[in-house]
């Protein structure tokens, strides 16, 4: 990977998430479990390099609970093919569906998620780079 924007295969960022939750909890213990679906709005855009007009973009979901640490994390994969009048196009991913257990006195309020895309050393510097100082 250069360090030139004429270097690039392809861009992406995280617009937004959606995220919903449904509890099934046992009255009488007063524990069950939580499913949790999350979906991932990007935009991704195709660099000068990539004449393929393909990209693969890694990212990842990390549960922790309220003092970080991590409960659980999974990486992903999107396959993108940019049609061939656009260089730039919007993807919603597709649900990922997780489950929590939820104990006694307990809630979904135990827990934090996170997701993000995965990065190379290489890409974290070059993105680094680009943020105005």
């Amino acid at each position: 990977m250069g360090r030139d924007l004429t270097d690039v295969d392809h861009s992406a960022n995280i617009e937004n998430a959606r995220i919903s939750c449904k509890s099934n909890i046992d009255h009488k213990t007063l524990s069950g479990t939580m499913d949790i679906d999350v979906e991932m709005f990007l935009t991704a855009e195709k660099g000068p390099v990539n004449q393929r007009r393909l990209a693969e973009i890694p990212y990842f979901i990390s549960i922790t609970n309220l003092q970080k640490k991590i409960l659980y994390r999974e990486s992903f994969n999107i396959g993108i093919k940019f049609p061939r009048n656009k260089t730039r196009i919007s993807i919603v991913t597709k649900p990922i569906t997780l489950e929590l257990p939820i104990k006694k006195k307990g809630s979904g309020k135990d827990y934090l998620i996170y997701l993000g895309l995965e990065l190379t050393a290489d890409e974290l510097e070059f993105s680094r780079e680009r943020v105005p100082k």
